[in-house]
């Protein structure tokens, strides 16, 4: 997925007219003289509320503040509200797009409704949608327009230009970095099937072959197996395999049928409630690539076929390591420098001995951007060797105009602070995607290790922003 591209939005003002504006900032892209073109920045990695509100914003902006807000979005494709799902429609007269509903004074718009993802935080990922506002659909109803949800113009202008920082390191060329391998050790996949056919039976329709070279019931403490006659696991494996048979730890109250591939670093596990897990696992510092993971998957995908089960398995969970080449390059520069793009990476203190060098990646789904001064300040702290004037400084060269009272009352409640944050960052490390990054090769080189993305489009996006920033660390150091 491009993190740029031309987003077509149609403004509705009737049943069949709308007028059409292009979010494009490429000038060498040609329209139709009858589109808007609104040069701004909506990068399909913002959080999609954001994204919406900035695209709302800018309309607004463009046609001289004649509308009012709220507004309502929807999109094509889905037929769904971007805004808030609706758990049930009572209204008979219902229409995704306001203008073509009908029977807009009927009793069932009085029965109340009620909105669910209403804080749906997923990235953008859209080149069309379609936008209404107040004024445009001039009706109060509740299908449209939750009231319950509060524009707040200065907000969004306050995070628009929050983000010059981001659009200028989107621009900066990139010169003299090289990505020179990228080893991936842990990739989970899921898939879930409805209405699926219980595990015993599955276990009979189940047969060896080449590729899936041992299979596995197990129920509860017992286990029974198919092994293939020509497989190609050693004895060490193996045992290793039947030993879980006899793990009660692991095999207490569990029915599972567990397919192994003939890559030993590669499990199907199948739960009776029809979870497909597809688990990849290597030694962190012998991992595999992307193309062989995703080969090894598609050959699982046809063997279920082959058993009337059509899998779309999506991955949920990318561990790896990258390695990089950087020329002229203080590790020591970048690993405080990177915490301050706020709108993509914040410091993480995992523990006092491990508090350099480790982020969390802001841009997912599900995670507000949202910066936190005071958490900024403590993490800094740390970086920082304790020194409450660089925290000063680096503040001011964000733009953050604060005292040095402010620090030092922040730093006075640091222990208090720590308490609330602790169970925090634990569970942020289980959910979150973090990053490490750790110097070799008398700095010149770098690995980045890259713990639970939720995706490889979430994967493409941060190591895109990671790139960016230690290309324009380089630029400091040169200028």
């Amino acid at each position: 997925m491009e993190l740029l591209k031309p987003i077509i939005v149609k403004r509705w003002v009737s049943e069949i007219k709308y007028i059409e504006y292009i979010f494009d900032n490429n000038v060498d892209n040609k329209y139709d003289n009858d589109v808007i073109i609104i040069p701004e920045y909506i990068f399909q990695d913002d959080n999609k509320k954001d994204a919406l509100n900035k695209i709302a914003y800018h309309i607004y902006n463009y046609e001289k503040k004649n509308l009012t807000f709220p507004y309502y979005c929807w999109d094509d494709i889905s037929k769904k509200s971007l805004l808030f799902d609706i758990k049930n429609i009572h209204w008979s007269g219902y229409n995704i797009n306001p203008f073509k509903s009908k029977d807009k004074k009927s009793k069932q718009l009085d029965e109340p409704i009620e909105y669910i993802n209403n804080d749906n935080n997923e990235l953008f990922n859209y080149d069309k949608i379609n936008i209404v506002f107040y004024n445009d659909f001039n009706y109060d109803i509740k299908y449209y327009y939750n009231k319950n949800e509060n524009f707040n113009i200065h907000e969004v202008s306050k995070l628009i230009k929050n983000e010059i920082k981001i659009i200028d390191l989107y621009k900066l060329p990139i010169t003299k970095i090289t990505e020179q391998n990228e080893y991936y050790n842990e990739v989970i996949f899921e898939y879930k099937m409805e209405f699926m056919e219980s595990l015993i039976i599955l276990f009979d329709k189940f047969k060896t072959d080449d590729e899936i070279q041992l299979i596995q019931f197990v129920n509860n403490n017992n286990a029974i197996y198919k092994l293939y006659k020509y497989h190609t696991f050693d004895k060490k494996d193996l045992d290793y395999k039947f030993r879980l048979n006899s793990n009660k730890k692991e095999s207490k109250d569990i029915s599972l049928i567990n397919l192994y591939y003939k890559n030993k670093n590669t499990k199907l596990s199948i739960s009776k409630d029809g979870i497909f897990k597809l688990i990849f696992k290597y030694d962190i510092d012998n991992g595999t690539n992307k193309a062989n993971i995703l080969l090894i998957k598609d050959d699982i995908v046809k063997y279920l076929s082959k058993f009337n089960i059509h899998s779309q398995f999506k991955e949920i969970d990318i561990n790896l390591r990258v390695n990089y080449s950087i020329d002229n390059l203080e590790y020591q520069k970048l690993i405080k420098k990177i915490g301050t793009y706020t709108n993509i990476f914040e410091d993480f203190i995992i523990n006092k001995k491990k508090c350099k060098g480790v982020f969390k990646y802001k841009r997912i789904s599900g995670n507000s951007i949202i910066f936190d001064l005071d958490l900024f300040i403590i993490n800094r702290y740390y970086i920082e060797d304790n020194i409450i004037d660089e925290i000063f400084t680096v503040l001011k060269n964000m733009g953050i105009n604060i005292t040095m009272n402010y620090i030092k009352g922040v730093i006075d409640k640091k222990a208090e602070i720590d308490n609330i944050k602790s169970k925090k960052y634990n569970d942020d490390a289980k959910e979150e995607t973090i990053v490490i990054i750790k110097e070799y090769n008398n700095n010149i080189d770098f690995y980045v290790d890259i713990k639970k993305a939720d995706s490889f489009l979430v994967l493409d996006n941060l190591k895109f922003w990671l790139i960016k920033i230690i290309e324009d660390v380089r630029n400091e150091q040169k200028n």
